[in-house]
């Protein structure tokens, strides 16, 4: 932290303020001091270039002191980030105020103690062993030399600012879920709300988280994340009518686009085949085209029937035409004649029983 001895006089980097450069003129600090990164220029030591050394006003001791009496955490911000200040002169003047304080605050409260016991005895020697006696501050200058020192003793390590207590948010984008929890779980945090949206990525990929990576949160604090759901499917409307796989195509979500084509079979407006096919998955507001029948039918010609063809028959003696097969009248046995069709009968067989063949 200190320039060794022996070292050649000249700007080096202010051991109390890294962002600061102090003069080392051989043998002890000087006064001098400037920013760090400043172009180092010969110091002339009689007052000429001698750079002017300012705090912000509420690093002055016009401001740190009335601070450590009225408000101590304020005077003990102002009086830490003091440059040029050994960190045991902190210590000491720390001690000091928090001592003054407890002083100020129990010494009140003994005193109406005492007040409610007038018995008990009370000297002023014991008054005089309560209050401390008053240590003097030295003054905060740099002007020790820089001579080697055994390392200090461990000293307490300093209150931690609100903000060291709190976590950061890790990047969970692309993990899956169970991996997501673990990793807000490991750092102090966990999931809150679960929302779940269609995506092409792997079911339970976490989409998108709603604290940015980084940011600083208190533990135990909520992070919502979005994660990845498969698609939904398309109905199958193939054979239904028209109307029908219509609804059912939009209320899952798809938009519809149709088409027809002519069928002479079959029903009309009935949904002939759909792309994509039924079941499978699709992006939601996607299209679905049906293809729907559209039904004409065709009259058939006429049947031509061939022309009545016109024959005398033969009559029996009864008045009526010869029929094959049939018994014929006892008085036309032996006759030959034709039925209506033109085929040939002779009425034959016995006398008894005489019929046309």
């Amino acid at each position: 932290m200190t320039k060794p001895n022996g070292a050649p006089p000249g700007w080096y980097p202010d051991p109390l303020d890294r962002h600061r450069q102090r003069y080392w003129d051989g043998q002890r600090w000087t006064d001098h001091a400037q920013p760090a990164g400043v172009n180092p220029s010969p110091l002339d030591l009689r007052g000429s270039n001698d750079p002017v050394r300012t705090v912000p006003w509420w690093q002055t001791w016009w401001v740190i002191v009335p601070a450590l009496l009225v408000c101590l955490p304020l005077g003990l911000i102002g009086l830490w980030k003091r440059p040029g200040l050994t960190k045991t002169l902190r210590w000491w003047t720390t001690g000091g105020a928090a001592a003054l304080l407890a002083l100020v605050t129990v010494l009140p409260a003994a005193a109406s103690q005492d007040a409610a016991a007038p018995s008990s005895p009370r000297t002023s020697g014991s008054a005089q062993t309560v209050s401390p006696a008053p240590r003097s501050v030295p003054s905060p200058t740099p002007s020790s030399a820089p001579t080697p020192t055994p390392a200090p003793a461990p000293t307490p390590t300093p209150t931690p600012q609100p903000s060291s207590v709190l976590a950061a948010v890790p990047k969970v984008v692309g993990l899956t879920r169970p991996d997501a929890r673990e990793l807000l779980t490991r750092d102090g945090l966990k999931i809150g709300r679960v929302e779940k949206r269609p995506s092409s990525r792997a079911p339970g990929t976490v989409l998108r988280q709603n604290i940015k990576p980084g940011t600083r949160v208190k533990p135990h604090s909520e992070v919502t994340l979005v994660v990845a759901r498969p698609f939904p499917r398309v109905p199958n409307v193939v054979g239904l009518d028209k109307t029908t796989a219509v609804h059912r195509i939009r209320s899952a979500g798809f938009r519809v686009d149709t088409s027809r084509q002519t069928t002479t079979s079959g029903a009309d407006r009935v949904v002939l085949s759909q792309s994509p096919s039924g079941h499978a998955r699709k992006r939601p507001g996607g299209t679905v085209h049906l293809v729907v029948s559209d039904l004409h039918v065709h009259a058939a010609p006429p049947v031509s029937k061939p022309p009545t063809r016109h024959h005398t028959c033969t009559t029996t003696s009864s008045g009526s035409c010869i029929q094959g097969g049939e018994f014929c009248p006892q008085a036309d046995y032996g006759l030959a004649g034709y039925d209506a069709d033109g085929r040939r009968y002779i009425c034959t067989g016995d006398n008894t029983h005489p019929h046309w063949e």
